[in-house]
């Protein structure tokens, strides 16, 4: 009887390609309409009206921090997603980074005369005393 050892690196790359192969497979087409452009394809950028500031207050000890928020501007004028990239290293302000994040006012991304979704990355600065 033969006997297979298989690395634990390997079973978790093919599970892994597994799981991309199958998420592929099931992501419906994107059509143009509900494309998301990058900041560099759109004739003129979103403009940003309203960015609230966060509450800097003493719940995470003292020091500066800064959150990072990759955001979805949608081209009807609403933050649809806000993903953290990089965390302050405290969770209660990254929780008040992605409420501000999500409440950001803009004039949406312009591309061929049309208002367009465009992603961005933010930040978040917090200082505490």
């Amino acid at each position: 009887m033969k006997r297979y050892c298989f690395s634990t690196a390997a079973v978790l790359a093919l599970t892994i390609c597994c799981f991309v192969a199958a998420k592929a497979q099931s992501a419906p087409p994107q059509t143009e309409e509900d494309k998301v452009y990058q900041q560099s394809e759109v004739d003129k950028k979103p403009e940003i009206l309203n960015r609230p500031k966060p509450p800097n207050d003493g719940r995470c000890g003292r020091g500066p921090g800064t959150a990072f928020f990759r955001v979805i501007l949608h081209k009807s004028g609403k933050v649809t997603s806000a993903e953290m990239i990089q965390s302050s290293s405290c969770e209660y302000f990254d929780a008040r980074g992605r409420e501000a994040a999500m409440s950001i006012k803009f004039n949406p991304g312009i591309k061929d005369g049309q208002p367009v979704s465009v992603t961005m990355i933010i930040s978040f600065k917090f200082w505490t005393q």
